[in-house]
């Protein structure tokens, strides 16, 4: 199968299946990285704040918030993420 393409200069160009299929993968493969770029870009945040924990608890389980409550008690400082 040949497909012909024609330019802004009117040049005619001949491509296979095996150009467009070259083609599709170049294609996707950089609007991957571009969506990926998009993202990290897009995550970044201006507001940065520091924050000092002597304990940094992950998750809302029961098991963390008996592990919070510990902390708590030992007069510690406490960061949990939920």
């Amino acid at each position: 199968m040949k497909y012909h393409l024609q330019d802004a200069y009117g040049n005619s160009y001949k491509i296979n299946s095996t150009m467009w299929k070259l083609i599709l993968k170049i294609l996707v493969s950089h609007s991957l990285l571009f969506l990926f770029l998009l993202l990290q870009i897009g995550c970044v945040s201006s507001n940065k704040k520091i924050v000092d924990a002597d304990v940094v608890i992950y998750g809302g389980t029961l098991a963390a918030i008996a592990s919070a409550v510990q902390v708590a008690r030992m007069d510690k400082s406490l960061l949990l993420f939920a």
